[in-house]
């Protein structure tokens, strides 16, 4: 539903939205939804996706520049007379 209403806001919405819907409605995504790999899941609890540290670092830094830089924009230098 978000994906569709993603499409809405052009340029960047719609092409993320449309990127969603694609791996949604793919032979991907239609195999995650089946009945066959929720027996797959039902089988297996104990496999578990971890996310590596290295991803959870760099996403960390990511966020760190992104509020350094809200920070800059909002708190301005004073000017030189």
């Amino acid at each position: 539903m978000v994906a569709g209403i993603s499409l809405i806001g052009f340029p960047i919405g719609t092409l993320i939205g449309a990127y969603i819907l694609y791996l949604l409605l793919g032979a991907k995504g239609k195999m995650v939804f089946s009945p066959e790999y929720q027996a797959v899941i039902a089988q297996t609890p104990h496999i578990r996706y971890r996310t590596s540290k290295v991803v959870w670092i760099l996403l960390g830094l990511v966020l760190l520049i992104i509020v350094f830089g809200l920070v800059a924009l909002f708190i301005k230098a004073p000017v030189a007379a």
